[in-house]
């Protein structure tokens, strides 16, 4: 296990205080560390808040410092801490308007925690505890405390904690799934391709302890490791017999990472993670004879750019795009995996197939569509595809949202295969509901594919990805949307990345971490003076 930083940052002095007050009287202090984030694990972070009584998006940033005494003399008056801005000496200004103080004498045996309000967004501060006596004379901690206040909300920034650690730098087109167990959102990630390298390793990244480790590669049956790019999964949580179960599922893909693709390169087969004994499988279905291995449960075409989701116990795979030399076809189908029980009745993850849903979801069959699921719903957004004009086939970029409401039998298996798939109840043109939005002046968001998507607080957000420009020349972007699914799926243009107008900034295929306050946009796909080049950069946003 790597952490990027600490989940609890201390720092202590045992030092004597400055202005010596009494020879066996100092205070101690650390940061009380909650929920910010920073890659730089040299530096404290602020946490930061909303205002609550704000509408106009302006952010207090605040600290929580520690303080303790381990000896205390009973003509302590006052206490607390005082700061400066920049790497400076804290000591209380005239009109000690920058220390946080406590007027009682303590109890040698507590704690004391100051706030500090109204700090400005990304500046350096120091930080030192001090106490003061009856006839006003003042101890210092000699011990500073340096700490650089956290980004501001709604804002894009760029950071390099995954990257700085070899973690997926400079790729694309990697499995990208999440999940949420025990209340910690578990962010899967891993393979993809480079030009003309294909990737194998597999990583974790948990919200809860913000932290990422590698997981062993995925293995089929025979012990050869994948190597896949454009691979789709999901992660089917579920309980039996009281014991809780976690597993992720990975398939589909390519494995060759560039050139002609052929059949041949296409994989179909999937994989079975057990989050808990961390242990791959391939998946199987015997079917009638226990000796017939059948490596391929999935039914439907191969594919890379698919889509995959999980609604509760549910499995879906569909979408994608297929290519055969010169022949390409979008695929528009959707299908729902069950897992296969043995003969006591129980689930065996490593044998099931995949049932179709759906022959054509209704939209179009497209690639590098993008979905996001928030309940018990399903939001697919964007995509690239084909449609016919004067009987020629012709290019086409979606700007559209599709809401997909699931309803599920209740406390029904996916072995009972009961339902269909839902017909969404509106298709929302993204532009179209723009400029219905009186309140927002960006009216264009351009049709677009292989963008990057994520929820937080029930709200949807969607955006970079490529498409065309009016010549017909591939280009990217950086700008986002922001779905309020509250409001009649209202959209607005989210803030953009703070240098958007870089050419590093706009990026397709990238992965998506959940980092629980904030999202992790990391790698990708990028134009550079016409050519395909992939990214080392990564992105945070804060909605």
């Amino acid at each position: 296990m790597k952490k990027l930083i600490p989940a609890i940052i201390t720092l202590c002095a045992s030092m004597l205080a400055g202005c010596q007050i009494d020879d066996e009287m100092h205070t101690i202090y650390d940061v009380y560390y909650k929920t910010a984030f920073t890659t730089d694990s040299t530096n404290a972070v602020l946490s930061s808040a909303a205002k609550a009584d704000s509408l106009d998006k302006r952010w207090d940033e605040w600290i929580t410092v520690k303080g303790g005494f381990e000896y205390v003399n009973s003509d302590i008056v006052e206490y607390g801490h005082c700061w400066v801005k920049g790497d400076g000496l804290p000591v209380i200004n005239k009109q000690a308007t920058n220390c946080v103080a406590f007027y009682n004498t303590p109890n040698s045996k507590e704690s004391f925690y100051s706030t500090i309000k109204g700090l400005e967004c990304e500046t350096q501060y120091s930080v030192r505890s001090y106490v003061k006596t009856q006839d006003g004379r003042i101890g210092y901690n000699p011990e500073i405390l340096v700490v650089t206040t956290d980004h501001p909300h709604d804002k894009w920034f760029e950071t390099q904690g995954f990257l700085n650690s070899s973690i997926i730098a400079n790729r694309s087109d990697c499995v990208n799934i999440m999940t949420v167990i025990n209340g910690d959102t578990l962010t899967f990630f891993g393979m993809g391709r480079s030009g003309a390298i294909n990737y194998n390793d597999m990583w974790c990244y948990s919200s809860k302890k913000k932290t990422y480790e590698q997981i062993p590669p995925v293995k089929s049956h025979t012990g050869e490791i994948m190597a896949l790019w454009g691979a789709v999964g999901f992660v089917i949580n579920y309980i039996e017999n009281d014991i809780a179960h976690h597993l992720l599922y990975v398939g589909c893909g390519c494995s060759k990472p560039s050139g002609d693709l052929k059949i041949t390169d296409y994989n179909k087969k999937f994989f079975v993670y057990d989050i808990d004994t961390r242990q791959w499988a391939e998946v199987s279905y015997l079917g009638d004879h226990d000796n017939v291995w059948l490596t391929e449960p999935f039914t439907g075409q191969p594919r890379t750019g698919g889509i995959g989701f999980a609604i509760r116990e549910w499995g879906f795979v569909g979408l994608g795009e297929f290519q055969n030399g010169n022949t390409k076809a979008y695929h528009s189908d959707i299908y729902l995996f069950m897992m296969a029980r043995d003969e006591k009745k129980q689930y065996t993850p490593t044998s099931g197939y995949f049932n179709p849903m759906t022959d054509d979801f209704g939209f179009g069959g497209r690639s590098g569509a993008s979905v996001v699921v928030v309940e018990d719903n399903a939001y697919i957004m964007g995509g690239v595809g084909t449609k016919k004009n004067d009987n020629k086939e012709e290019t086409v970029y979606y700007d559209d949202f599709i809401p997909c409401r699931f309803t599920m039998p209740i406390n029904s298996r996916p072995d009972s295969y009961t339902f269909t798939w839902p017909q969404p109840d509106k298709l929302i043109r993204i532009n179209e509901k723009l400029d219905d939005n009186p309140n927002d002046d960006h009216k264009v968001f351009k049709p677009r594919a292989y963008a990057s998507a994520f929820s937080v607080n029930g709200s949807v957000f969607f955006g970079m990805g490529e498409g065309v420009d009016e010549n017909g020349n591939n280009e990217y972007y950086s700008d986002m949307v922001k779905f309020d699914l509250d409001v009649n799926y209202s959209p607005i243009i989210c803030a953009p990345y703070q240098n958007a107008d870089s050419p590093a900034s706009r990026a397709s295929r990238a992965i998506v971490i959940n980092g629980g306050d904030r999202t992790f946009v990391v790698g990708g796909q990028q134009d550079s003076e016409g050519n395909i080049t992939y990214n080392s950069t990564e992105w945070v946003y804060r909605p």
